[in-house]
């Protein structure tokens, strides 16, 4: 547990944002400075303590944080996921300018492919005028969203649903997913360790690897975090995609080591 007595960072919230914005800054504040007294969020956000238990049993829920004895601690790890409304709200400009960047790569008419990733819905958001488009997808935060947008076909994969992902996973989805075929799909990961993509959850490793397998072009969405994160399951290689979309804090030397296993690398 990291120390309380002297914190690293001061969590800055724009006062339109209201609780939603609020909830961002705990949670990037506690995954920044480690374990964090509710007194000292208090402090730090400038607002009464009570104000944050409220708030943090909102993120416990999400799976993001856990409270222990008066102390906030960062819960997504590499065993685990969090909910994704809540991961939908976060870095929210990184993700629309990579959704555009891969958006301008699919024409109209298309097919695709898009998983449960929060970074695939803001590309799914950029495509809100390439219709007619068909829209193949196990997540139900996809699946509002497209069934929305004028001249789109939705396909939804059946499966067990997975409350924390909004979508359905696993073999049944699978095996839907393979009955299909795309122009492209759309997919993110938890973590990038060398050249490996990875992902906490083996249901949703199923997902993944079959959207990739019923694909005959392949995106892969990652900003510079997931590679400094690791997950217990591989779902692909980098080799595996025709091209991955990093923002620009990507290192050059990331960039290099993409761009090594002879994938597209986009700066968006």
């Amino acid at each position: 547990m990291g120390s309380t007595d002297d914190q690293s960072c001061t969590a800055v919230v724009p006062e339109h944002q209201g609780p939603a914005g609020r909830r961002q800054a705990i949670a990037q504040y506690v995954i920044a400075n480690g374990g964090v007294r509710v007194e000292d969020l208090a402090g730090s956000i400038g607002v009464s303590a009570m104000t944050i238990y409220r708030d943090v049993a909102a993120l416990e829920q999400a799976g993001v944080v856990r409270l222990d004895r008066g102390v906030v601690n960062a819960l997504a790890t590499s065993l685990n996921e969090a909910d994704a409304e809540f991961r939908l709200e976060q870095d929210q400009e990184v993700k629309q300018a990579m959704g555009e960047v891969v958006a301008s790569r699919i024409p109209q008419g298309s097919s695709v492919m898009i998983d449960d990733s929060t970074s695939a819905l803001w590309a799914l958001r950029a495509l809100k005028d390439h219709h007619p488009l068909t829209v193949i997808t196990t997540s139900l935060l996809v699946a509002n969203e497209a069934r929305q947008q004028p001249g789109v076909r939705l396909l939804v994969a059946g499966g067990e649903y997975e409350p924390w992902a909004h979508a359905v996973m696993g073999p049944t989805a699978a095996a839907n997913l393979r009955s299909w075929h795309a122009d492209f799909c759309i997919l993110s990961a938890s973590g990038i360790v060398g050249t490996r993509c990875q992902h906490p959850r083996e249901n949703a490793v199923q997902v993944k690897q079959a959207m990739i397998a019923s694909s005959a072009k392949r995106f892969l969405m990652v900003d510079h975090t997931k590679f400094t994160r690791h997950a217990l399951h591989t779902f692909a290689e980098l080799s595996d995609f025709d091209a991955v979309v990093i923002d620009h804090a990507t290192s050059r030397a990331v960039r290099s080591s993409i761009a090594d296993q002879g994938v597209e690398v986009i700066v968006a």
